[in-house]
C-alpha cells in the first residue's frame, strides 16, 4: 500500500463512524417516548389529510378543464376490471346504472349524473363550504408561509382561520412546540375550523394506537372515547370523511363500547359543543354554522354508504344512523361490488 492512501477496511470503518454520529444526530432529537409518540401523530395527521384529499370527496381532479368528476374514475375502473366474470359484470352494471344529465338541484348521488352546470356548481359550492371550514388548498396557504409566526398569531388573534391554519403547521413541523400546537387547534376549533376537528381525531387515534401497543387498554379506552368525542363534533358540524377510518380502526382493533360509555361520549360531544359555543359568544362570533349545501349532504351520504358496506361495523358506528337514505344505499352497493372484484382480482 502506498503511504499517505489508506486501505479500502480503513476507509470502510471511517464511513461506518461517520454514518453512525450522523444517525445519532438525526435520531436524538426524537428519541424519548414522548417525542416518538408525536412522530406517530404526525403520521395520523397525514393519514388524516389523505382522507380529506381521497375520500372524502370521492372524486379526481381533471388537470384540463380543473372540474371534479368521477367519471374519470368509473372509466379507469372499466379499463381495469376487462379480465374479471361475474365481479366484473355486477359492478360495470351499478357503475353504468344511473341518470345522466341531471341539474344540480335535482336528486342525484353521483357527480357523472351531473350536466356541466350541476357539476360546476357542485364544485363551486363544495369548495366554498369546505374552505370556509379550514380546508384550504396549498395556492392558498402558500402566501401566509412566508409570514413570520409573530405576524401569523397577531392575524390569528382577530380571527384570520388561514392563519390559524397554516400556524398548526408552524407549531408542529417549525417549532415542534406540541403544546402551542394542540391550543392552536383548540383555538381553530373554536373559530370554525372543522379540518382541525379531523387533525384532532387523528391526535388522539395515534396516542390510542400506542396505548394499545403498550397493553395500556385503560389509557387506549379513554383516548378512543376522545377520538369518538371529536369524531362526532366533525359530524354534528356536518364532516363525515372520518367515518370509515374511525370504524375501522375500532373494529380491527376489537373495541367494544358499552351502552354507557356511548352515552358518555354523546354527552361529551355536547358538552364540548357548548363550551366552544360559549367561548364564540364571548368574542361576539355568531354561533357555529352547521348549514349543509347540497352537495355536502350527498358526499356525506356517501361516506354511510360506505360504512354500510364495511366488513365490520364497531358499536358506535352502529349507533349513529337508523334510517339511510337512497344514496346511502346506492354507495354501499357500489362499494361492496368494488371491493369483492378487487378481491377477485387479487
Amino acid at each position: 500500500m502506498i503511504k499517505g492512501f489508506m486501505s479500502i477496511k480503513e476507509i470502510a470503518i471511517v464511513l461506518i463512524l461517520v454514518a453512525l454520529v450522523l444517525l445519532n444526530f438525526l435520531w436524538s432529537p426524537f428519541s424519548s417516548e414522548e417525542s416518538i409518540n408525536e412522530i406517530n401523530e404526525i403520521n395520523e395527521i397525514n393519514e388524516i389529510n389523505e382522507i380529506n384529499i381521497t375520500d372524502s370527496l370521492l372524486i379526481e381532479k381533471d388537470s384540463n378543464n380543473h372540474v371534479y368528476h368521477d367519471k374519470l374514475i368509473e372509466e379507469n375502473e372499466k379499463n381495469i376490471v376487462d379480465d374479471l366474470s361475474d365481479p366484473k359484470s355486477v359492478y360495470l352494471d351499478l357503475l353504468q346504472n344511473h341518470r345522466e344529465n341531471l341539474s344540480y338541484d335535482s336528486t342525484w348521488c353521483r357527480w357523472s349524473e351531473l350536466n356541466r352546470d350541476g357539476a360546476a356548481k357542485a364544485e363551486e359550492e363544495r369548495d366554498l363550504w369546505w374552505r370556509e371550514r379550514g380546508f384550504f388548498d396549498e395556492w392558498e396557504r402558500v402566501n401566509y408561509k412566508g409570514y413570520s409566526t409573530n405576524a401569523l398569531e397577531s392575524l390569528a388573534n382577530q380571527g384570520d382561520l388561514l392563519a390559524i391554519d397554516v400556524l398548526t403547521d408552524v407549531y408542529l413541523y417549525g417549532e415542534r412546540d406540541t403544546v402551542k400546537f394542540r391550543e392552536n387547534l383548540r383555538n381553530s376549533i373554536m373559530h370554525g375550523s372543522i379540518r382541525s376537528i379531523s387533525l384532532l381525531v387523528g391526535l388522539y387515534k395515534g396516542d390510542a394506537k400506542i396505548a394499545l401497543r403498550n397493553n395500556q387498554n385503560d389509557v387506549a379506552k379513554d383516548k378512543v372515547k376522545q377520538m369518538l368525542t371529536y369524531t362526532n363534533l366533525a359530524l354534528k358540524r356536518g364532516h363525515y370523511s372520518d367515518l370509515v377510518r374511525v370504524n375501522k380502526f375500532l373494529a380491527d382493533h376489537n373495541i367494544a363500547l358499552s351502552e354507557t360509555e356511548l352515552l358518555e361520549i354523546t354527552r361529551s360531544t355536547e358538552e364540548t359543543y357548548n363550551i366552544l359555543e360559549s367561548e364564540r359568544n364571548n368574542l361576539g362570533l355568531e354561533p357555529f354554522d352547521n348549514s349543509l349545501p347540497k352537495v355536502t349532504t350527498v358526499l356525506n351520504q356517501r361516506e354511510v354508504g360506505k360504512l354500510i358496506a364495511s366488513e365490520a361495523i364497531s358499536s358506535w358506528a352502529d349507533d349513529l344512523f337508523d334510517e339511510p337514505t337512497d344514496c346511502a344505499l346506492q354507495s354501499a352497493e357500489l362499494a361492496r361490488a368494488s371491493r369483492e372484484y378487487r378481491e377477485h382480482q387479487r
